[in-house]
């Protein structure tokens, strides 16, 4: 239900963009913040609506929320190694709360 909500009753907004990702602690937290009550990620649900969740946690640039590039390659300014975390994601969603 929460995914089929128009944008102002949800408070966020949730589009489908090819090859981004959202943590899915974001996720929960605009859930429970519109709902007020706590959510599990479904991934069949995610599915049905062009998302896909990931299986195992990645390493994510705190900076850019992004997958952090590996080897050395930078995905934005303030990308370092001290500067992101292992974080679930769901693929193919932008999340702007």
């Amino acid at each position: 239900e929460f995914l089929a909500m128009d944008d102002k009753q949800r408070g966020c907004i949730i589009t489908r963009v090819e090859g981004h990702v959202t943590w899915e602690l974001d996720l929960q937290t605009s859930f429970e913040a519109s709902t007020g009550t706590k959510y599990e990620v479904d991934a069949s649900v995610l599915g049905q609506f062009g998302f896909r969740r990931g299986i195992k946690a990645e390493y994510a640039c705190l900076g850019c929320k992004q997958i952090a590039k590996a080897r050395g390659g930078k995905c934005c300014d303030a990308y370092s190694q001290s500067n992101r975390r292992q974080k679930l994601m769901i693929y193919n969603m932008r999340l702007v709360v």
